[in-house]
């Protein structure tokens, strides 16, 4: 889900650079990334969460 999201911003971002919105020379590929992966990760805890008080729940 996080790549998807990953790779429809730098196409947003990409798109904004090449109309002069954006300044080219900045760097926001990397940053970018981490941001998702972080996110990624959240989710990802998120879930295991809400799926462990189910489980504790339905015993």
């Amino acid at each position: 889900m996080f790549l998807g999201a990953f790779i429809v911003f730098a196409g947003v971002l990409s798109l904004l650079e090449s109309l002069g919105v954006v300044a080219t020379e900045a760097k926001w590929g990397m940053p970018l990334a981490v941001i998702c992966f972080g996110l990624h990760l959240v989710y990802e805890a998120n879930r295991a969460r809400k799926e462990r008080v189910n489980e504790k729940g339905s015993s």
